[in-house]
């Protein structure tokens, strides 16, 4: 799996949890683009997320977990992804909005 490209916003989900859809209707509403790693069934996605937090001082546990150019948001915090679309506009180098690796396809 290769790293996500600097400036991108990255979303760590699994199927079944509904916040982690609501977050991610919400960037796809506010057009962010953003790479979505299934914590469950992207190859590398649990252990990345896990250096992340660990390399942040976050507390693992749950998901989603948002990595916005580098700035951690635990669950589905509105308040702080508005703040983050003002202060960290998204990277125009990340894919579609939703795009996941051709791994998660067909999941």
């Amino acid at each position: 799996m290769a790293p996500p490209p600097d400036g991108s916003v990255v979303v760590y989900s699994a199927v079944w949890c509904g916040f982690c859809k609501k977050a991610k209707a919400w960037l796809t509403e506010h057009d962010v683009p953003f790479i979505e790693r299934d914590v469950e069934k992207t190859p590398g996605a649990q252990d990345e997320l896990a250096g992340k937090l660990k390399a942040a001082g976050v507390p693992g546990g749950g998901v989603p977990v948002i990595d916005w150019a580098g700035t951690i948001v635990m669950g589905f915090d509105v308040a702080a992804m508005e703040r983050l679309l003002k202060e960290k506009p998204p990277s125009k180098a990340a894919p579609p909005a939703g795009a996941a690796p051709a791994s998660d396809a067909g999941g």
